[in-house]
């Protein structure tokens, strides 16, 4: 069996929160397990507040976790990593802007960091920014850039050219599509796809935009407060899914087919993860649940390699019958 690039085993994050004169925690990652194959780009998908940047932070080395373990091709990271650790998991932020200096050239962001991990000779380091540059779909006269000169879908081609100027084994993609037009996100999706294939990276996709997930990942893992409630290929979760909740996320998902069959909208919040229900999580908001839910957190229920924590897992009745479909896809290139 081949060894796991990336595996995250009963990962717990939390945080002290005072409220008034009371101290609470909250569990913003709640027992995660989940592993990534060489060369496999897995979506995260869930709600806003789910826990998918927590669990993004943690994977990179940003976050330290109360418990539990990030594995590296089978070996164990410390809380604290080596520089050459660190190197091994990049991110690739949401908002190019903040995560650049303003008063450094792209060429000086580049340099400055394959001078500080030692990549190539002082006398090489443009010749080699440059090189990442034009991987990346920029040209070379970038170089002399500031980011203010530079167009949003062309600074998020400049910080993923940061993130492989160290030589990583996995990028970690936090809604690094998110703030850019449709038109962009196609862009930069093929990039990370024409990526995958040229460095063998594998790829961690943190996402709430579902076609953007459908269109570039293997497989899919579906959060919904602090824990993963199914994973699967694409194929699988977007045919046939198993979990209510990832059923209610594909109907809210836009779709250009005006017959497409609509499952009843989720209502109301999120329970807070400060008060998190007792039994299956989602139950306060879910249409099939009974008095089971209520009390016992749901076990795995396989069907192949395909996942569901749900005590209902597939079935489904006349209310959310409609819930599985594909929603628009991002058209990329062949």
């Amino acid at each position: 069996m081949t060894t796991p690039r990336l595996s995250v085993k009963d990962l717990h994050v939390q945080f002290p929160v005072r409220s008034g004169h009371r101290k609470q925690t909250l569990r913003a990652v709640d027992g995660v397990s989940v592993d990534l194959k060489p060369s496999e780009i897995l979506g995260i998908v869930g709600e806003s507040g789910c826990g998918k940047s927590t669990l993004a932070r943690v994977i990179a080395g940003l976050t330290e976790p109360a418990h539990g373990s990030v594995e590296l091709d089978g070996r164990p990271l410390p809380p604290r990593r080596t520089v050459q650790e660190q190197r091994a998991i990049q991110m690739v932020f949401q908002d190019p802007g903040a995560s650049l200096n303003p008063r450094l050239t792209v060429g000086a962001v580049l340099t400055e960091l394959l001078h500080r991990h030692g990549i190539v000779d002082r006398a090489r380091e443009r010749e080699r920014a440059e090189d990442l540059l034009r991987r990346v779909g920029l040209p070379a006269r970038a170089y002399d850039a500031r980011p203010r000169q530079l167009s949003g879908g062309q600074r998020q081609r400049v910080g993923i050219a940061r993130a492989l100027a160290v030589e990583p084994r996995l990028i970690v993609a936090d809604e690094a599509v998110a703030a850019l037009d449709v038109s962009v996100q196609a862009a930069i999706l093929n990039l990370f796809a024409d990526l995958r294939v040229s460095l063998a990276l594998s790829m961690v996709f943190i996402s709430h935009d579902l076609s953007a997930v459908q269109a570039i990942c293997d497989r899919v893992a579906v959060m919904y407060l602090g824990k993963i409630v199914e994973v699967g290929s694409v194929d699988e979760l977007f045919s046939a899914p198993g979990h209510p909740y990832t059923r209610a996320l594909l109907a809210a998902s836009p779709s250009l087919e005006e017959t497409a069959a609509v499952a009843p909208p989720l209502t109301g919040e999120p329970p807070s993860p400060l008060r998190v229900p007792n039994g299956c999580r989602f139950h306060p908001r879910c249409p099939l649940a009974v008095e089971k839910c209520h009390i016992a957190e749901p076990q795995w229920e396989m069907q192949g390699e395909h996942r569901t924590a749900c005590h209902r897992a597939w079935e489904v009745d006349d209310v959310t019958a409609a819930g599985a479909r594909h929603p628009r896809g991002i058209a990329l290139n062949p």
